[in-house]
């Protein structure tokens, strides 16, 4: 048994797997054959919790004072292809440091330009993880003493700099100037999702090679002119503490204030452990629309905690909108 304090009057406690059963029968001892068994006749005990003091046996209400702190799933990857193996010494937050050399990194291909990632679990939706690589052997990259900062659920490290975006889909158009942010987490049953939202638009290039955004005051519907902007959006699906699946979408809207559609658009998803994401279908609005085009990816996404655990399925539907006047959103819904 374990020492505890949770309930008034008690000194230790022990937790049971019944399985199926509803109750069974209990007796105590010191482990130097000092016996508490009711005179011979056992405790029984049913489902539930229960406390035996004195010989005899009550039901107890125990009021967990701990805060529901929902972990979330950091993932750090880094590129170092001289390393035969990588390892990562971090900290969190103003933790303490682990040991030395820190926690073996595994070779991944996941992500283009990157050979190593690791997997943290925070208990901050807004993470500060202090961070250094080495490859056991003595040779360090921290950044000349400085180590790397991470600040999202998703980073890389390359050529001493810190990519915070890290999606394949991140436009890299200099003409195209980032204009907002958003970050949301949800929950649905056992299944955590975070959705950032980064909106691009458009830069004009004049005669002398300057660029300024295209104003919607500057869009003529007589003329069919069109603005263009962009919505990156990052779904992070997380289960039991872990990063199950990251899916990354990408649609490029051309709008007049009349009509609006879909000029270009772009899907990846990365897929870990024993995660599926699968019959995938995606559509979107071909033909200029006078309410909303959609581009959206949908698929059954399927999981399970652990090679032990039976797989868990559900369809799940992820849409990037636009309006004719340029109001961009998304969802991703449970169907």
């Amino acid at each position: 048994m374990t020492a505890t304090s949770e309930a008034s009057g008690y000194k230790w406690k022990a937790t049971i797997d019944l399985g199926s059963k509803s109750g069974t029968q209990v007796c105590f001892n010191d482990g130097n054959n000092n016996w508490d068994s009711q005179n011979g006749a056992n405790y029984t005990v049913s489902t539930g919790t229960c406390g035996i003091k004195g010989g005899k046996q009550e039901v107890i209400n125990i009021v967990d004072s701990t805060p529901n702190i929902e972990k979330i799933s950091v993932t750090i990857y880094y590129s170092n292809d001289s390393y035969k193996n990588a390892f990562i010494h971090y900290k969190v937050g103003d933790g303490n440091w682990t040991n030395v050399p820190g926690m073996k990194m595994i070779r991944t291909d996941d992500r283009d330009g990157y050979t190593w990632k690791y997997m943290i679990d925070v208990e901050d939706k807004n993470p500060q993880i202090t961070v250094c690589f080495n490859d056991g052997l003595g040779n360090w990259d921290s950044k000349n003493g400085e180590n790397y900062l991470i600040t999202s659920s998703v980073a890389g490290v390359k050529n001493g700099k810190v990519d915070t975006v890290m999606s394949e889909l991140e436009p890299k158009d200099s003409s195209l100037l980032e204009t907002g942010r958003n970050t949301k987490i949800t929950h649905e049953g056992d299944l955590v999702i975070e959705e950032t939202e980064i909106y691009y638009t458009k830069m004009e290039t004049t005669k002398n090679n300057s660029v300024y955004p295209l104003s919607d005051t500057q869009i003529d519907a007589s003329k069919k002119d069109y603005k263009t902007d962009y919505m990156l959006k990052i779904h992070g699906v997380s289960a039991g503490g872990k990063q199950i699946l990251r899916l990354d979408q990408y649609a490029e809207f051309k709008f007049n204030g009349t009509y609006v559609y879909v000029n270009d658009k772009e899907s990846v998803w990365y897929c870990y452990g024993d995660t599926k994401f699968t019959n995938v279908v995606s559509s979107y609005t071909k033909n200029k629309s006078k309410t909303k085009a959609t581009y959206s990816v949908a698929g059954d996404l399927k999981w399970r905690k652990n090679s032990k655990s039976k797989y868990k399925k559900e369809h799940w539907t992820f849409k990037l909108m636009c309006t004719p006047s340029g109001k961009m959103s998304s969802s991703g819904v449970k169907s």
